[in-house]
């Protein structure tokens, strides 16, 4: 779709109805929720001289938040804003120590502070958007419903039809009904912004006040990366223990018996080169376990991680299948200053290793981009790796396993996955890895 006709589809989208839908129900429910709020000093004033009193201004803070789920499901039903629930907040035992929790409860005074402000911001943006758009369809077609208003004489002492301001100026002209014509499609396409920027004020607040606060984000991002974790280490044990139970331990088995085998011709009397056949076969079986065992441990910690990061992704590289160009000239400058934990460095790793393996099965590129840079944001230094190819493109961890187990692994140690894949192509993945230390 064109801008032109994103321009001309505008005002008759899902896209510009929804908010005026939200800010319809924002005015329907703003009313009730404002004389809740007025309702719990009203309350504190009156009843705080009785036991019952001081308890149900808290009551009525802390059941405030059940206002907060209705106005969540609003702002994503209606805005598209999925906004996650901070946490509930636990009361302490005892009279005096509950009551007070009771009332300072964080979250129903955000949420009484959201249902005041969001009073007088609803009618302001409800009715503005409502004349805006009144505006705009009754100007477009103005000189149709023109005709159906009663005549009126002027000032001039002639008989006019049309709106009029005052008793001298009617809107009966063709250039004034063309005016009045293209004032309407103006406010009729200004329509949509002006209800979206309402509405994003309206997501803005939900998100401030009836969303998670900085702490309770932080807190769900480590539960998540320690759920992660955890996940990722059970499958790691299970998949090391199909691998040496069904792999490796079968391999160890056949090697014992064609010895024992060997043993018993050596008994029996079998020739040399007969026995040499045999511990010759022993040889080769426990020369492929001996292999297996290397590529079993690369997966867990691959022993060239020891030497550093840099030697390690020229390691990478060279195994890959592919061209790589890689740059990684700010590891140099980085171990001068300081070594990378040992985390970021196997994390990081896995991380090219998974990015080149998609390229060389999904993309069908054959030469491909590495580099490694140093960042530094709010005085902490990050690891930034770009990789990059020429391929297909229509990469996506919603639908790639690969992808999506990568971005688990930086979510652990707080790393982030930023994909770029168009169809069609080029494809570029930005991660990033914080370095846990200051400038």
């Amino acid at each position: 779709m064109t801008t032109l006709t994103r321009f001309i589809s505008a005002p008759f989208s899902a896209r510009a109805w929804k908010p005026f839908g939200y800010l319809t129900v924002m005015l329907l429910l703003s009313p009730f929720a404002f004389a809740y709020v007025v309702l719990v000093p009203s309350l504190i004033a009156a009843l705080a001289v009785t036991v019952v009193g001081l308890w149900v201004p808290g009551w009525l803070i802390v059941a405030a938040g059940s206002w907060c789920v209705l106005y969540r499901r609003l702002a994503a039903a209606c805005l598209g804003q999925d906004i996650a629930a901070p946490f509930a907040a636990a009361f302490p035992s005892g009279f005096w120590r509950s009551y007070a929790a009771h009332l300072g409860n964080p979250t129903g005074w955000k949420a009484l502070a959201f249902m005041f402000l969001s009073f007088p911001l609803a009618i302001i943006g409800w009715v503005l958007s409502t004349v805006v758009l009144v505006l705009g369809l009754g100007g477009i077609s103005y000189s149709l419903w023109r005709e159906f208003l009663p005549a009126q004489r002027g000032t001039d002492g002639e008989m006019h039809r049309g709106a009029s301001f005052g008793e001298g100026y009617f809107l009966d002209s063709t250039p004034s009904i063309v005016l009045v014509g293209i004032i309407g499609v103006i406010c009729l396409w200004c329509w949509p912004g002006m209800t979206g920027g309402f509405a994003r004020l309206f997501a803005g607040l939900t998100r401030g006040l009836l969303g998670q606060s900085a702490t309770n984000r932080q807190l769900t991002q480590a539960i998540t990366a320690r759920d992660l974790t955890v996940s990722n280490a059970q499958q790691t044990l299970q998949q090391l223990e199909r691998s040496l139970h069904d792999g490796l331990q079968a391999q160890i088995v056949a090697a014992g018996m064609q010895i024992s085998e060997a043993r018993l011709m050596l008994e029996e009397g079998y020739s040399p080169e007969e026995i040499d056949a045999v511990l010759a076969k022993s040889q080769h079986a426990t020369r492929e376990t001996i292999e297996d065992l290397r590529s079993l441990t690369r997966t867990i910690h691959p022993p060239i991680l020891d030497s550093g990061l840099g030697p390690a992704l020229e390691s990478l590289v060279s195994r890959s299948g592919l061209t790589v160009h890689l740059h990684a000239e700010a590891l140099d400058e980085l171990a001068e200053t300081q070594s990378i934990p040992a985390p970021i460095v196997t994390v990081a790793y896995f991380a090219v290793s998974e990015s080149l393996t998609n390229v060389a099965k999904h993309a069908g590129a054959t030469e491909a981009w590495v580099s490694v840079q140093l960042g530094s944001r709010q005085s902490a230094k990050y690891l930034k790796i770009e990789v990059r190819d020429e391929g297909c493109g229509g990469a996506d961890a919603a639908r790639g396993t690969g992808l999506r187990g990568l971005q688990d692994r930086l979510l652990a140690v707080d790393g982030t996955l930023k994909i770029t894949s168009p169809p069609g192509g080029p494809t570029q993945v930005l991660i990033t890895l914080p370095l846990g230390s200051k400038v």
